[in-house]
């Protein structure tokens, strides 16, 4: 029993780390649409009042990029309503495609820019993005393994 739990920790771990990226998406990006939607306001909303105003906090955000930010959040948003009256599976998958632009935005954007040392632990955990140390959480058929991202 204790060296399949090895073999199957082991499975998961290499997994994990050949596609960080992924993984790591998992753990901030909520995965309902309900929720992502929330999120994804929330941080362009967080995003906007950090960077405007007679002194912004954020000087390292261009204006181009929170526009794309912007424009993805508008995207999907216009999508995910969409895709209630009626229902059909069309606009689920144009909500889907919107879902997956979104994310292909939202990813680089987080790990460029709100990886600097202006950007806090508290200004991550308040658009809802994990402190370091909580974003790895392995979990695979039934097998749950809490381990600690000490090395980001």
């Amino acid at each position: 029993m204790f060296g399949s739990f090895i073999t199957a920790w082991t499975s998961l771990y290499s997994k994990q780390h050949k596609n960080k990226e992924k993984n790591m998406a998992i753990d901030y990006i909520p995965r309902r649409n309900k929720d992502f939607t929330e999120w994804f306001r929330n941080l362009n909303y967080y995003v906007a009042l950090k960077t405007t105003g007679a002194v912004p906090d954020w000087l390292h955000i261009p204006k181009e990029v929170q526009e794309d930010l912007k424009g993805a959040y508008a995207d999907w948003y216009i999508r995910y309503v969409l895709a209630f009256e009626p229902s059909t599976i069309a606009k689920k998958s144009e909500r889907n495609q919107a879902r997956r632009k979104a994310e292909k935005i939202i990813r680089p954007f987080v790990k460029q820019y709100l990886r600097f040392p202006t950007v806090t632990e508290g200004d991550r955990s308040r658009i809802g993005i994990k402190p370091a140390f909580q974003r790895l959480n392995l979990i695979k058929e039934g097998l749950s393994l809490q381990a600690f991202t000490w090395w980001k």
